[in-house]
């Protein structure tokens, strides 16, 4: 059935274990992300086998399903307070920036005799979650509290960049980090388990951190093997992964201009045309409902993307050498976005090939 998207398991499998090497050389435990693929099972198992420090994700759902994964889990997504004993039922540890919360976190605890880690996450420039790291009398009171707790443990401190502002890992901020462990060890006496800093866009920093950070997430490195800052090619992993495959549910030549007056689009869009005459085009049976059109591009030369709707992708073959027909298989590379999406539409079929 189509469309679908192909996973190639041993690709994972062989990005996975390259990853995870050159996170242990500098020293980081590696705590790999399944929320693009929707906490697949099968694609978490690979994980385990290969001996992965811990499951990540930001959804509980997704968690819940890994239950027969046996590797310590943790939610990334500070957590909403309707979803608590769902936290403590399926997660090991997860991320906090409100005392508020952590006290609900306690009450429940206490009901459901789970215990539980805690890392607090601190914001170092990247305005998305967590204490902001000038704020430390905040983040004392939230240490000073789990201090006094019998089933939450305070296990550490992450920060999160790149994936909000923009912001890359540098020498500042990682020395900022730092400094902020340094203090909170000399405050509670002792070495903090997890010092998390960064995620797939600190790749190219391992060496940076080695001795200042021990815990890394990554996802994106992994499944499509580069690294976030800049976008570029980790050496040593391969880069496709998942590939896109839709049907073509029609054939015409048509004109490049639209005829009548352009209004909205069925997204509130006014669209705009270039008149190039008659020209071949191809409907495809995927459409906005289950992913941005700018996040996937075509294997085959000549073909272009026009545009799509919520169920339907209009293209260009006009230019194509290949000859096609209906009920022809095109194939296209995808963005993280795009992989995102797809694993989130019902409509789209996901194939694992071992």
């Amino acid at each position: 059935m189509y469309p679908r998207v192909l996973v190639d398991l041993k690709k994972i499998n062989q990005n996975g274990i390259h990853i995870s090497a050159m996170c242990h050389l500098y020293g980081q435990k590696l705590a790999i992300s399944t929320k693009l693929v929707l906490g697949n099972s099968e694609i978490a198992q690979i994980f385990e086998d290969m001996g992965v420090d811990y499951i990540a994700d930001s959804r509980v759902k997704n968690l819940q399903k890994l239950q027969k994964i046996k590797v310590p889990k943790i939610l990334l997504r500070i957590p909403s307070l309707y979803e608590v004993e769902k936290v403590l039922k399926y997660a090991d540890v997860s991320f906090h920036s409100s005392l508020s919360t952590l006290k609900i976190f306690q009450q429940e605890a206490e009901k459901l005799h789970l215990k539980h880690g805690i890392v607090l996450i601190i914001d170092m420039g990247d305005l998305r979650e967590g204490i902001w790291y000038e704020n430390f009398e905040k983040t004392n009171q939230c240490i000073e509290f789990l201090q006094e707790s019998n089933l939450l443990e305070f296990k550490g401190i992450a920060t999160n960049i790149t994936c909000f502002g923009g912001i890359l890992p540098s020498k500042e901020n990682i020395n900022t980090f730092h400094n902020l462990v340094l203090k909170i060890e000399q405050m509670i006496g002792k070495e903090l388990e997890i010092k998390s800093f960064g995620n797939s866009s600190s790749i190219n920093t391992l060496e940076l951190l080695q001795g200042v950070s021990n815990h890394i997430r990554i996802g994106e490195a992994i499944f499509l093997g580069r690294e976030t800052a800049q976008g570029t090619s980790i050496a040593g992993c391969v880069q496709d992964i998942f590939t896109l495959e839709a049907e073509i549910l029609e054939i015409e030549c048509k004109p490049s201009l639209p005829k009548g007056i352009i209004g909205r689009d069925a997204f509130g869009n006014v669209p705009s045309f270039v008149d190039q005459g008659f020209r071949k085009r191809a409907i495809v049976g995927i459409g906005k409902q289950d992913i941005g059109i700018q996040n996937l591009s075509s294997q085959i030369p000549g073909l272009e993307v026009l545009g799509a709707s919520s169920d339907h992708m209009v293209l260009d073959i006009e230019t194509c050498e290949v000859e096609f027909r209906v009920g022809d298989i095109l194939k296209f590379n995808l963005t993280y976005a795009g992989i995102l999406s797809l694993f989130t539409s019902n409509y789209v079929n996901k194939i694992m090939i071992k």
